[in-house]
């Protein structure tokens, strides 16, 4: 019995052992094959300077050695090593990826090629992925001057920050302004290494939207730009009071009247003139007066009182002067005719223009 039982246990063993070394046979003959554990990498946002390093994980899960035979990346900005090139079955080797972000001026993305003597695979592909943001952040952004007067021009401040260097340490920003009309008055250091820039509107500044950009660089980093916007409106100071008038004959008192150029300062009118539909209805004047010029608008002598109601809609232009004239258009009504007033339409509001400087010698 005991015989027996040693018999059954030996031949059992001697099976196992066959079939073990059956399996291993089979795995040597398998042939090379190229594993990864991961084939991608996002180094996120990176700083210009910064030197950027990943390890990728080889491993080779056939059952010959596994030869890397190249590996090839798809920028020369790359560099790619592995650190052993035969690499034996179940075991792994490590290739390291590093790359020099000062050479990159705008978001990247890569392609490491690793070609091997895997026969279903020979060549298997990695990916690198990094953004490069600015050196330095600059706010507010937008830059908003808001409704400005001519009388009371405001400055607006901005902060621009440097990172990853001391505060006392590194040149100043360069500052463009792509609008004559807009430019910089200063530029601080201040104690915690910020630059306090303060922007300002100049005196020649049109009337109107104003819609520009300011572009902030450094010398050290020459392809990184922020560019900013700066908005607002400038209103014109210069208008006519009352905004609009009116002439009716044979009413008392309303032969001639009278509107006062606010905001021209000692600025010249220089040329003052009636439209063609009121022209041979009204004469017009200018005269000075502590609150500025006032054009004066006077029916001619010689109207006659019409019959029927006649009602003449025109306007008197006042190019008033400076570096930059400026066309003030003042609504004109004129009845010559029975009836009320109050039967006219309301004419629309003075408004201001920019002139050309050949309009303002014509």
């Amino acid at each position: 019995m005991w015989t027996l039982r040693r018999t059954v246990l030996i031949l059992a063993a001697a099976v196992l052992a066959g079939a073990a070394g059956g399996l291993l046979r089979v795995r040597a003959h398998r042939p090379p094959r190229v594993e990864l554990a991961e084939t991608s990498w996002d180094f996120g946002q990176v700083l210009p300077g910064a030197e950027l390093r990943h390890t990728f994980r080889i491993q080779n899960t056939g059952g010959q050695v596994l030869q890397v035979l190249d590996v090839r990346a798809g920028c020369a900005c790359l560099s790619a090593e592995v650190t052993d090139s035969a690499i034996a079955p179940g075991e792994e080797a490590a290739l390291v990826i590093s790359f020099g972000a000062p050479r990159l001026r705008t978001d990247g993305a890569y392609e490491v090629f690793i070609r091997s003597n895997d026969l279903e695979r020979p060549v298997v592909s990695l990916s690198i992925a990094f953004s490069v943001k600015p050196p330095f952040e600059v706010a507010p952004d937008p830059i908003d001057f808001g409704l400005v007067r001519r009388s009371s021009l405001p400055a607006r401040r901005v902060l621009v920050v440097r990172r990853g260097e001391p505060a006392d340490q590194g040149p100043p920003p360069d500052l463009v302004v792509d609008d004559p009309h807009v430019r910089v008055a200063s530029c601080e250091r201040t104690p915690a290494g910020t630059f306090r820039v303060v922007l300002e509107l100049t005196e020649a500044a049109p009337a109107g939207p104003v819609n520009c950009h300011v572009d902030v660089r450094f010398a050290e980093w020459p392809g990184m730009v922020r560019r900013i916007h700066i908005v607002g409106k400038l209103l014109d100071s210069v208008r006519a009071v009352p905004d609009a008038l009116m002439l009716s004959l044979p009413e008392p008192g309303r032969s001639e009247a009278k509107a006062t150029i606010v905001g021209a300062g000692s600025q010249e009118l220089m040329k003052v003139a009636a439209s063609s539909a009121i022209a041979d209805y009204v004469s017009v004047d200018c005269r000075q007066s502590p609150e500025g010029p006032v054009v004066i608008v006077a029916l001619r002598p010689g109207i006659a009182r019409t019959r029927r109601r006649k009602v003449l809609s025109g306007n008197v232009t006042v190019i008033v002067g400076g570096p930059e004239p400026r066309a003030l258009t003042i609504p004109v009504v004129v009845v010559t005719g029975p009836g009320s007033d109050s039967q006219v339409d309301r004419t629309p509001s003075a408004t201001v223009a920019p002139v050309r400087p050949e309009s303002v010698s014509e």
